[in-house]
């Protein structure tokens, strides 16, 4: 008995390694396809193995388990919400006629999240485990920095040395950084990402050694030269602080605030120029419709009237598959004529997320996974306040301050179906959930 357990304890050990290699390839994903791009299997296997990958993971760990030997998951508080989303988009496939492979493939990048989510939140951890999972992305996202300077020092030997997309996006003078990615935005979310961790840590244990890291990493999110993950490093800082008895709060806030004003004051004109240069392209246009992200929060409302109540069903609207296979609804409401919406060009097609859910599963699909987030906000907000060892609390407060910022990038980026923000964001939460399972079955 007692070597079963012991047994059990290093598969459980074993698989947080295997996690923590996929999300190093999680990483590194497109980057790896951009070098294979002139071999299509290969190219092609790497870009969608991540799917691949996480359907058998939930298979081999959560159905099997569950239908053969009666393990039943943990339940979530998402369950019924989640499966009234599908649902509604399974039936407003049906009814709009959305062939078969289309909505599937849809389907597929909405849960894959999901998903990983409940992979995650199955597998035990522990102090052990999530101290392994914290440094282990530490160290590489440090690595991701240091080469994020060198990519600003020398972008077109670095992008030459690794393959990656030479085309160098000047924003305000600045080359927008993009390291080991291809897109800087990605960039500028890790950055944020680890920021908020970081961050975390330093309104748990108030170290100044976390408070300078933290500010780093956020110097590195602001190179990015994208104003979504700055902008979510405010919402996600706030949303931290929001958990502390009103004193700590304003003591930290001012610490935090003060060190960031004076790292702020070198960059300001470039600080400023970005988001004079976003309310530009956003809000002073006497013409909405001319800017694509205006245009699909605009038209996604008319689609769901239209298509009362459920939308016009899965990889119809707002996402990559409606680009992929060019959704007949882009014609229907003259979207094809805004500039980087056209058959022949569809860069801009899938720029947002809530159009997206709105357009494809109507008002209920879109209140349906609102919920489903403010779920989670919920849980987390929880488990910090319930939590009584500083280091978890630390990590589930990150985890609800990275939330936080994933909702605001989610305003501006198909974010909760993109690789590999999704899968870090709701893999976090589900180490949260198992964190909180494990303490539960322990008392």
């Amino acid at each position: 008995m007692k070597k079963m357990y012991h047994n059990k304890k290093v598969l459980h050990y074993n698989l947080h390694d295997l996690l923590i290699l996929f999300g190093v390839f999680l990483l590194l994903q497109d980057l790896i396809a951009k070098n294979l791009e002139e071999w299509l299997l290969l190219f092609q296997s790497v870009r969608y193995i991540d799917e691949g990958i996480t359907l058998l993971g939930f298979l081999f760990l959560i159905v099997i388990p569950w239908f053969i030997k009666g393990q039943r998951p943990s339940k979530t508080g998402i369950e019924w919400l989640l499966s009234l989303f599908l649902l509604i988009g399974i039936i407003s496939s049906i009814a709009a006629q959305v062939p078969l492979f289309i909505a599937a493939s849809q389907f597929l990048l909405y849960v894959k999240g999901f998903l990983f989510f409940y992979i995650l939140s199955s597998i035990p951890a522990n102090n052990l485990t999530l101290r392994k999972h914290i440094r282990s992305f530490a160290y590489v996202a440090l690595l991701f920095l240091v080469l994020g300077f060198v990519d600003i020092v020398a972008p077109y030997w670095f992008r030459s040395v690794t393959g990656n997309v030479d085309y160098i996006d000047y924003q305000m003078g600045i080359p927008s950084v993009k390291s080991l990615f291809v897109h800087p935005g990605v960039f500028g979310w890790f950055m944020a990402f680890i920021a908020l961790y970081f961050f975390a840590f330093f309104i748990v244990f108030g170290k100044g050694s976390y408070l300078f890291t933290s500010f780093a990493f956020a110097l590195g999110s602001f190179f990015s030269m994208r104003a979504k993950p700055l902008g979510g490093l405010v919402g996600g800082i706030l949303a931290g602080l929001s958990t502390l008895p009103l004193t700590k709060r304003i003591e930290k806030g001012l610490v935090i605030a003060a060190i960031g004003i004076c790292i702020s004051v070198p960059v300001w004109p470039k600080l400023y120029g970005l988001y004079e240069s976003k309310v530009t392209s956003y809000v002073g246009l006497r013409d909405p419709m001319v800017n694509a992200r205006n245009a699909l929060y605009i038209t996604s409302v008319d689609i769901a009237k239209d298509y009362f109540p459920f939308g016009a069903g899965f990889g119809r609207y707002g996402g990559w598959i409606s680009a992929k296979y060019y959704s007949p609804l882009y014609d229907d409401y003259d979207l094809s004529k805004v500039y980087g919406m056209s058959e022949e060009k569809t860069s801009f097609v899938c720029d947002t997320f809530w159009p997206m859910v709105l357009g494809e599963t109507g008002f209920i699909g879109l209140a349906l996974y609102a919920g489903i987030l403010l779920s989670f906000v919920k849980t987390l907000y929880r488990q910090v306040k319930n939590e009584n060892n500083r280091y978890v609390k630390a990590f589930q407060l990150g985890t609800l301050m990275v939330l936080i910022e994933s909702l605001v990038e989610s305003i501006a980026s198909p974010f909760y179906s993109k690789s590999p923000e999704v899968y870090f964001v709701l893999g976090a939460v589900g180490i949260c959930y198992s964190l909180s399972n494990n303490r539960e079955a322990s008392k």
